[in-house]
C-alpha cells in the first residue's frame, strides 16, 4: 500500500480485511456493511483524484471490476451492484461497491433485506457481528481457490 495515508487503511482495516489485488487495485471487505457483502475497491497508492490515475490503473480497474463481479455471481448473487465513488471525507481514489438485493437474503441463518431497494444505497450499516464479518471475508478469499 504505497504511500497510503494510515488513517484511511485504520478507518477500512485493509490489511485485516484485504480479499485481493488487482494490479494496484485493492479488493477488501467494508468493515461496516450497507448491504451483505459490501466492498472497498481502493488505488494502494495516495491519489485523491480519479483523473489522476494512470492508463495502467484504468486497465487494471476494468479487470477489478470483473474481479468483483466473479465474486458476487459466485456468492451472494445481487441483482444490482452500486459504485460509489464520492472521496468527500477520505480524500483517497476508492469506491464503495454496495451489492443491492430486490428480495431478502439469508446468511449465516440470519435475513437480511435491502431496506432502500430499488433506490440508492446509504452507507449506513446492517447489524453485522465481528464473526459474520470473519465468515463473508472467508468466502470471498475461498473464491479463488475453489474456482480457478
Amino acid at each position: 500500500m504505497n504511500n497510503l495515508d494510515i488513517s484511511f487503511v485504520n478507518k477500512f482495516k485493509l490489511n485485516e480485511l484485504a480479499i485481493k489485488n488487482v494490479g494496484n487495485w485493492i479488493i477488501s471487505l467494508r468493515p461496516q456493511q450497507p448491504t451483505m457483502g459490501s466492498i472497498l475497491l481502493t488505488l494502494n497508492r495516495k491519489c485523491e483524484l480519479l483523473s489522476s490515475i494512470t492508463e495502467d490503473e484504468g486497465r487494471e480497474l476494468s479487470k477489478a471490476f470483473s474481479e468483483i463481479d466473479r465474486i458476487y455471481k459466485l456468492t451472494f448473487k445481487p441483482d444490482k451492484i452500486n459504485y460509489l465513488a464520492l472521496m468527500m471525507v477520505d480524500n483517497q481514489v476508492h469506491f464503495h461497491v454496495i451489492p443491492r438485493y430486490s428480495e431478502k437474503m439469508l446468511f449465516d441463518n440470519k435475513e437480511f433485506v435491502d431496506e432502500k431497494w430499488p433506490g440508492p444505497p446509504t452507507l449506513e450499516s446492517i447489524n453485522l457481528d465481528p464473526v459474520q464479518i470473519l465468515k463473508i471475508l472467508e468466502l470471498f478469499k475461498s473464491i479463488d481457490s475453489e474456482h480457478k
